[in-house]
């Protein structure tokens, strides 16, 4: 098997506290490990969620990310977990064959429960199931998966279009997620690659965008940039 690539990209940043708190925005980072294009290719990305006026992370009901245009997956290459979500709380991440594992990375969730239980940490399985990227969130150094995200893969889209309510503490009884740092390993079958670059490559940059739609109604965009280069430079 092909260990996932863990990318660990520091500290999560500390809320403010409530007498100095302000809104603040999505911040979003995104790279893929080679600058070719058409080349085979894992990458890493980094969001931060954005938080209300009081410094809370907002709700999210529904993400997607554009990857740069052009890229692509061919889903025969890697072999789909086809676990449901029951089989996996309840065997953990050794519902989903090894071989189907992808990624993985870390997060951080705020309960509503405050200090000291908030943020709380943990670490994130990424696998292959039909169409889809399937996160598994962890406690750390654990195996027992305690949240499930399912991304739909639509061309060079990852979507999820309805994320569940997760209970957390009174009085908004919602975990509310804080910052996800996660990578896909670079993966092939010798001939094929499960992720693929762009075929071309202008400006030296490709160029990825997020887009947050949160309970509340509002939503946020932003993008991150990858450096290219021109083979034929």
């Amino acid at each position: 098997m092909q260990k996932a690539i863990t990318i660990v990209t520091g500290a999560v940043l500390a809320l403010a506290c409530a007498s100095n708190a302000a809104a603040t925005p999505l911040r979003y980072g995104f790279g893929f490990m080679t600058q070719m294009p058409g080349a085979s290719t894992g990458l890493a990305s980094q969001i931060v969620y954005g938080t209300d006026a009081s410094g809370k992370p907002k709700p999210v009901a529904a993400e997607r990310v554009d990857l740069p245009v052009g890229s692509s997956f061919d889903e025969t290459v890697v072999p789909a977990c086809t676990a449901s979500d029951v089989e996996l709380y309840l065997f953990g991440t050794a519902a989903c064959p090894e071989s189907s594992q992808v990624g993985g990375g870390s997060g951080a969730v705020d309960t509503g429960c405050g200090p000291p239980i908030d943020p709380v940490y943990g670490d994130i399985y990424v696998f292959h199931a039909p169409e889809q990227l399937l996160f598994a969130g962890t406690p750390p150094g654990s195996h027992q998966v305690a949240s499930i995200s399912r991304l739909q893969i639509r061309g060079s889209t990852l979507e999820i279009s309805n994320i569940p309510v997760t209970p957390g503490c009174l009085p908004d009884g919602e975990t509310v997620g804080q910052e996800v740092n996660t990578s896909l390993s670079d993966r092939t079958d010798g001939s094929h690659a499960f992720l693929t670059t762009p075929t071309t490559c202008r400006r030296r940059t490709w160029t990825s965008r997020l887009l947050i739609s949160y309970r509340d109604g509002s939503s946020e965009m932003a993008s991150a940039s990858t450096p290219c280069t021109n083979a034929a430079m």
